[in-house]
């Protein structure tokens, strides 16, 4: 899917600069999906396709720890979904990336 669609984006703009970004680390980091595949075979893969599709990768995997998303250490409303300031560093972190990416 990634791979159809950084082609079609590529074929109506050759120009445009594709950023994939990983998902953020959750505290339940070990579970598997409904097909068994983990959070962290999830983020190898769209690392592999940015690699593939020569697309710059944000990594968020590795912007909190898992000891930072779960519940009551100021980042996160319920170990999932980040709050105010976990958007904060998130935002601050893709800004710095591009920044230094751009020199």
């Amino acid at each position: 899917a990634i791979n159809f669609a950084v082609r079609k984006l590529r074929e109506e703009n050759p120009e445009l600069k594709i950023l994939l970004l990983t998902p953020l680390i959750r505290a339940d980091r070990g579970l598997v999906n409904d097909i068994g595949v983990s959070l962290s075979e999830y983020v190898d893969a769209v690392i592999r396709m940015g690699e593939l599709n020569d697309a710059r990768v944000i990594d968020l995997y590795n912007l909190f720890t898992a000891e930072e998303i779960a519940a009551g250490n100021g980042y996160t409303t319920d170990s999932l979904h980040i709050n105010a300031k976990g958007h904060l560093r998130l935002s601050d972190y893709i800004l710095g990336y591009d920044k230094v990416s751009e020199n």
